[in-house]
């Protein structure tokens, strides 16, 4: 298994907050990090210093 740091970053690219997960590939971090859920601008995948995904919040901007 490989420990993956998730960033929420704001709308300047700044970490919100960060959490440390384990997966054993890159696609289940990725899929992981794309159903997270909240207010912040993008989410990103990171293996050690190894960006691995980046993704907008489809939610950001959306009135409700």
């Amino acid at each position: 298994m490989t420990k993956y740091r998730l960033l929420w970053l704001d709308e300047k690219g700044n970490a919100r907050k960060s959490t440390q997960i384990e997966c054993a590939t890159d696609r289940q971090a990725i899929d992981i990090a794309g159903h997270q859920t909240g207010d912040y601008e993008a989410i990103e995948v990171w293996d050690g210093g190894r960006p691995v995904y980046r993704c907008e919040n489809p939610d950001k901007g959306k009135e409700g």
